[in-house]
């Protein structure tokens, strides 16, 4: 039987099925059962009539046929015969032989009943047979053969076959009617419950069901109509609910994506379009695999992540780096929430917030981080390279003072003091650099500078870029910081290296004069007329785009992001910076795969001439003081000792503030000039000047350093501190500061 086409037949088919079948069977009951049952009452009854005619008819012959009286049983026989449904009779003696027999033709086969058991009652065709014992006195003397008709009996049972085939027909007839009725009763309602369900299913939900009745049919349509109440109410809230969700799905900044554990796109919300420049439609359905949406390695790190996920294991919020459809590379912190339908994970929702601003301010910290650090080291390195200068620097002058110029020494001592004290400058153009002191502008010679420069840069650029220079020019003198002119080229040429890395080529610096007329500066900001030199810096490397172009010299703008070579967006805002600074301007020329050439404009300055390192020239002043020195390096403070020994004073020395503290306070008054450190352990030496000052508040002291931020001139001032100078300085400068502290009192 087919189970699912039961399921789908109508409720009043289903009902018409059970009660046919149910008359059927309560049919056949009546049609069968019922007749059978008659029939075996009508023919136990049949025996039991004809056991009893047999028993009483055999009481009546066992006399005669004890005494083989022949009449006396052919009286008993007579009046037997005389019954309406006799058949026949046979009477047997002792010894089995027929004594008597009436109708003997009806009788088929005596002999088998002679042999059957006694005693028995039997139906044959129409006939109830019945054999007995005849007994007289306990005493067995023969046998009663007894056949008496039932066709009367079997005509009733006819006739109540009949009967039950009629009723079972009636009743059949009767239940296919109820069955009717009740389906109609039943299914009424429940069509209108249908029909109802059919406006709501199509968005009527104010209809409702009368109720008419208290029965089960009644309860379904009151829990119907209160069903469609709460789904009025639900629906309402629910489409307010998904507007609301719409609007914040739609308007969100962040990116809403659900997807399948296999990555496969199923809905995501419009701001991707804002983030990646893909449009919904072109996303959904589609595997992240096969959308070249993710950066190499951030594909590897959240299918990694994935796979946790889904293995139970918790994940926290990751930046990936994605690549827009355009190609640009861009930053987001994905959080991801596992959707689970029956305790396994079947779908997840992720939230993408855009970092790449975040990410570039990140980067920028961390570049400030960078060159603070860079200036903060550069300040120690400053500090320790200052006090070995100081040392050779003293030393060597120290020795030329000893010795005649004439001695074939003296000029190597001249080589040593001019490339210590280029060593001093350099060391003052690092600080300057990393903004730990003020920057000053001096007239130099511009093509100097750049060949320095590109020696310099030389050994950091690739075998693979040939260097080309032109800096020999008429007129290169410019008023300008060396420091900043330095970091300036050194920016041009590295930007142009950077295009170059991957290809190589030719860079190219060259230095012109030029004449700028009052039409000429038209073009240019910040210009005057009059006579510039121009810093041409070429690369052949691929060009800059014309969408870009105005925006190069923007902090923080860079196009470097791929590879080895990555840019801080810092190099040509600085370079234009320090140009503005200058009274310069730069100017751009580019194209898509010919390289660029960067044009710096710096007016040239013809009443000054470069100032060189002047070497000694005229006698050192000298005295006979008494002077304390304090450092905590032991070869300077003998070093100082010496010098200042060998301008004819006195000096006693102390190696730290605490010893020299010491000293002061058991001959304040024998000393009349302290020269001490700035930077010692324990003491610093603006600490030491002032538990000086409380010894003796009018002692005159020298403050030297070769790099310390805590020195200002404001903090000298407070303080009283009657010079300030920086290491390595020169012997004719120290005995000139002293002279003219010590002649002032």
């Amino acid at each position: 039987m087919n189970v699912s086409f039961i399921r789908n037949v109508t409720i009043r088919y289903k009902l018409l099925c059970a009660f046919s079948l149910l008359a059927v069977f309560l049919g056949l009951f009546v049609f069968i059962f019922f007749p059978y049952q008659q029939r075996r009452q009508i023919l136990e009854q049949a025996r039991e009539n004809s056991l009893s005619i047999a028993y009483m008819t055999a009481d009546n012959l066992a006399v005669g046929l004890e005494f083989e009286d022949r009449a006396i049983i052919q009286e008993v026989l007579q009046i037997l015969q005389q019954k309406r449904d006799f058949e026949y009779v046979v009477v047997l003696d002792k010894t089995g032989g027929i004594f008597e027999i009436i109708n003997s033709g009806k009788i088929t086969d005596p002999t088998n009943l002679d042999n059957a058991e006694i005693p028995i009652c039997t139906i044959a065709d129409d006939t109830a047979i019945t054999k007995i014992p005849i007994t007289y006195q306990n005493s067995t003397v023969g046998m009663l053969l007894l056949g008496l008709s039932i066709k009367n009996s079997i005509a009733a049972i006819e006739r109540t076959t009949m009967i039950a085939l009629v009723v079972s027909i009636v009743l059949v007839l009767i239940m296919i009617a109820l069955s009717f009725l009740i389906g109609n009763i039943i299914t009424r309602p429940i069509h209108r419950v249908i029909a109802a369900s059919s406006k709501i299913a199509d968005g009527d939900f104010s209809n409702r069901l009368a109720v008419h009745t208290h029965d089960e049919v009644g309860q379904l349509a009151d829990a119907f109509n209160k069903m469609s109440t709460k789904l009025e109410i639900g629906i309402s809230e629910l489409e307010r609910s998904e507007e609301r969700y719409r609007l914040h799905f739609e308007n969100v900044s962040d990116v809403i994506v659900s997807y399948t554990t296999d990555m496969q796109v199923l809905d995501v919300s419009p701001s991707v379009e804002r983030f990646l420049g893909y449009t919904a439609d072109e996303l959904i359905g589609r595997r992240f695999q096969d959308l070249n949406i993710f950066a190499e390695q951030s594909m590897h790190e959240a299918q990694e992540k994935l796979n946790k996920l889904l293995q139970g294991d918790e994940i926290f919020p990751a930046e990936y780096e994605f690549i827009t459809k355009d190609g640009v590379r861009k930053y987001g912190e994905v959080s991801t929430t596992p959707l689970r339908e029956g305790g396994n994970v079947t779908k997840l929702l992720s939230i993408v917030r855009d970092t790449t601003d975040r990410k570039d301010i990140e980067e920028r910290l961390l570049q400030s981080q960078k060159l603070e650090a860079i200036g903060t080291l550069s300040g120690g390195i400053a500090h320790d390279f200052n006090n070995i200068l100081a040392i050779i620097l003293g030393h060597t002058e120290l020795a030329m003072d000893l010795i005649s110029k004439k001695h074939t020494a003296y000029a190597k001592l001249e080589q040593i003091l001019r490339a210590s004290l280029k060593a001093r400058d350099l060391i003052r153009q690092i600080l300057s650099f990393s903004r730990k002191t003020a920057s000053k502008k001096k007239a130099l010679h511009l093509g100097a500078l750049t060949k320095e420069t590109l020696t310099l840069l030389r050994s950091t650029i690739p075998a693979t870029i040939e260097i080309k220079q032109e800096t020999d020019c008429a007129s290169d003198i410019i008023m300008a910081d060396a420091t900043q002119i330095h970091q300036m080229i050194l920016n041009l040429c590295t930007n142009a290296e950077q295009e170059m890395h991957e290809t190589g080529g030719i860079l190219t610096v060259s230095l012109t004069n030029v004449d700028l007329t009052e039409d000429d500066i038209l073009q240019y900001q910040d210009l005057k007329p009059g006579t510039h030199t121009k810093l041409t810096v070429k690369d052949t490397g691929r060009g800059i785009d014309a969408d870009i172009m105005n925006r190069i010299f923007e902090p923080f703008f860079t196009t470097k992001q791929k590879g080895n070579v990555k840019g801080t967006g810092l190099g040509l805002a600085t370079v234009h910076g320090i140009i503005k600074q200058h009274k310069g301007d730069i100017h751009v020329e580019s194209r898509p795969g010919a390289g660029a050439s960067f044009q710096v404009y710096l007016p040239v300055v013809k009443a000054h001439k470069p100032e060189d390192t002047p070497l000694p020239s005229t006698p050192h002043p000298t005295g006979s003081e008494r002077i304390l020195v304090v450092d905590d390096e032991q070869q300077l403070a003998e070093m100082v000792q010496q010098v200042l020994e060998h301008l004819g004073y006195t000096v006693e020395i102390a190696l730290d503030g605490e010893e020299a503290l010491e000293l002061f306070r058991r001959q304040a008054h024998a000393f009349d000039l302290v020269i001490t450190d700035q930077t010692m352990p324990y003491m610093t030496g603006d600490v030491l000047i002032q538990k000086l000052r409380t010894v003796r508040n009018d002692i005159p002291v020298i403050l030297c350093t070769g790099h310390s931020d805590l020195i200002t001139e404001k903090k000298i001032q407070e303080q009283g501190i009657n010079r300030f100078v920086m290491k390595p300085y020169k012997i004719h400068t120290i005995a000139k500061i002293i002279r003219e502290i010590l002649d002032v009192r």
